[in-house]
């Protein structure tokens, strides 16, 4: 469980760190895991949409492709993976932390 913990503390990037394209993908797939695990899901449920919509735009404008959010997605999936299986909401919470800094949660 500890090695768990920090492996999903050195996954846990800071806003600044990305750029906007992988920021809004990285938020996205956190907003709905959190739908899940918070007691009021109102911002994670808006930034899921917004950030749908954010790259849906982001596509159609050629700044990012399908196959882009795609494998970013899947780099994500192993960490959320084993902390949603490991029932770590502490760690999940810590990973929804940067979307909430960014996005004014």
């Amino acid at each position: 469980m500890i090695a768990l913990i920090a492996a999903s503390l050195l996954f846990t990037p800071a806003p600044a760190e990305m750029n906007e394209v992988d920021l809004n993908i990285y938020c996205h797939a956190q907003a709905g895991i959190m739908t899940q695990y918070l007691a009021d899901t109102q911002f994670a449920e808006n930034l899921m949409m917004e950030t749908a919509e954010w790259l849906d735009q982001a596509v159609a404008d050629g700044r990012t492709t399908r196959d882009h959010i795609i494998s970013v997605q899947d780099a994500l999936f192993p960490v959320n993976q084993e902390l949603i299986l490991a029932d770590d909401v502490a760690a999940l919470e810590a990973r929804f932390a940067p979307c909430e800094e960014a996005f004014g949660g």
